[in-house]
């Protein structure tokens, strides 16, 4: 995990750090890329044809994709062209969600995706705050849940009148 961590040094602020740093469960994720050009036969040619470019594409989005918890925010780090980081203060964060999909049961591998939702960014719709195929959702989910409460708490006894 230390060399996780190293992936989000250059974006931490100065009295911020790393309490848990995630990445996604390659089985899941490949299992996502790739379900409906492997399920549907007639989709196999277009497969062979199209993996000499997917399967690069698919391998440099899983190696950005990390996501971590500071004692400040959540972190998302992903992408293609480039690294993009997207941050979510603590404070900012009303309601979370853990999801097991169709994905997790066929992988077999005890994932999940854990939703952060802010008053500019709700659950229903598109959402940049997303923790994708963790191992052990529920329990991951707690551990955040307590990170964040904690993180909270903290800043309203440091803030008078709140």
């Amino acid at each position: 995990m230390a060399d996780l961590k190293e992936l989000f040094t250059n974006v931490l602020e100065n009295d911020e750090r790393i309490l848990k740093v995630y990445k996604p469960v390659r089985k899941t994720v490949r299992n996502q890329y790739f379900f409906f050009l492997m399920v549907i036969p007639l989709c196999w040619p277009v497969l062979i044809l199209l993996f000499p470019i997917l399967y690069p594409i698919h391998r440099v989005t899983y190696t950005n994709c990390a996501f971590a918890c500071t004692n400040k925010r959540i972190i998302v780090r992903s992408g293609l062209m480039g690294v993009d980081y997207k941050f979510l203060e603590h404070k900012s964060i009303n309601a979370t969600t853990v999801n097991v999909g169709i994905f997790d049961k066929v992988s077999k591998t005890n994932t999940g995706t854990i939703i952060f939702s802010s008053p500019t960014t709700p659950i229903n719709v598109i959402n940049p705050f997303v923790f994708g195929s963790i191992e052990d959702p529920y329990e991951e989910h707690k551990k955040i849940k307590q990170i964040i409460s904690g993180a909270t708490s903290n800043n309203t006894e440091k803030t008078p009148g709140i």
